[in-house]
C-alpha cells in the first residue's frame, strides 16, 4: 500500500503535482476495505483550501454516467427492464415531452433554431433570463419509444437546457425558472431537440 500512498502524494504534490486532491478507495468481492485514504486539497488555491478527505462532498459532473450506466446494465440482468423497453412506462413525465423543433416570429415565419450542442459541438452557455419571446414554439409528437438504450447512450433527446439556446428560448417563452443545475427533477424536464434515437448528443444528461 505504501506504492498507492507514494503516487497519490506525487500526484496532489502542490509543488510537483498535476491535481490538488484525490481520494482512491478499493474493497474486495465481500466490501471490505483493501485501501481507503485522501490526499491533497478541496480546493485549487491550496494555500487557503481545507484538506481533501474521504468525507468531503465533490461534484463529480459526468462521472456520474458511468455508475448510472453500471446499475441501469445491474437492473437489466436481473430482468426489471430491457434495454429496449419504453421507459415512458416507468418514468410518466416523458410521456408529456414533445420535440421542440423551431419558434414562429411575432409574423408568423418559422426561425431556425440556433446552432446547439448537437450541431456544433460547442453549446454555449448563454444568459438564463432571456426576454419573453414574442413568437410561438413549434413542436412535433415523439414519434417512437424512448427506451432505456437510448438514455445511457445520450441519444433519447433530452440535452442540457443551458447550452441549447433553443431550449433557453423556450423557458423564457413558458416562465420556466428550473433548469439543469436547480438539482431538482423538474430541471430535468424539457421538450426533447430531436426525434429518439437520431442524434448522439454527449453533452446531454440522457
Amino acid at each position: 500500500m505504501a506504492e498507492i500512498d507514494a503516487i497519490l502524494q506525487k500526484y496532489t504534490d502542490p509543488e510537483t503535482g498535476s491535481i490538488h486532491g484525490a481520494s482512491f478507495v478499493a474493497v474486495d468481492a465481500n466490501g471490505n476495505d483493501i485501501y481507503r485514504k485522501s490526499f491533497g486539497h478541496q480546493k485549487v488555491d491550496v494555500k487557503n483550501s481545507p484538506p481533501l478527505t474521504l468525507d468531503t462532498v465533490t461534484w463529480i459532473a459526468s462521472q456520474t454516467k458511468l455508475t448510472t450506466s453500471v446499475s441501469v446494465m445491474q437492473i437489466v440482468e436481473r430482468g426489471l427492464i430491457g434495454l429496449d423497453d419504453d421507459v415512458r412506462e416507468v418514468l410518466p413525465q416523458l410521456k408529456e415531452l414533445k420535440v421542440l423543433v423551431a419558434f414562429e416570429d411575432e409574423d408568423g415565419e418559422v426561425v431556425e433554431p440556433e446552432p446547439t450542442s448537437h450541431d456544433n459541438g460547442n453549446g454555449p452557455y448563454i444568459n438564463r433570463s432571456l426576454p419573453k419571446p414574442k413568437g410561438q414554439p413549434i413542436f412535433e409528437d415523439v414519434k417512437g419509444p424512448i427506451t432505456l438504450r437510448h438514455l445511457v447512450t445520450h441519444t433519447s433527446g433530452l440535452c442540457y437546457d443551458l447550452a441549447s439556446p433553443l431550449l433557453m428560448k423556450y423557458s423564457a417563452w413558458i416562465g420556466r425558472q428550473e433548469n439543469m443545475f436547480s438539482g431538482t427533477i423538474e430541471g430535468f424536464f424539457h421538450p426533447l431537440l430531436f426525434q429518439p434515437g437520431y442524434i448522439l448528443d454527449v453533452r446531454s444528461w440522457a
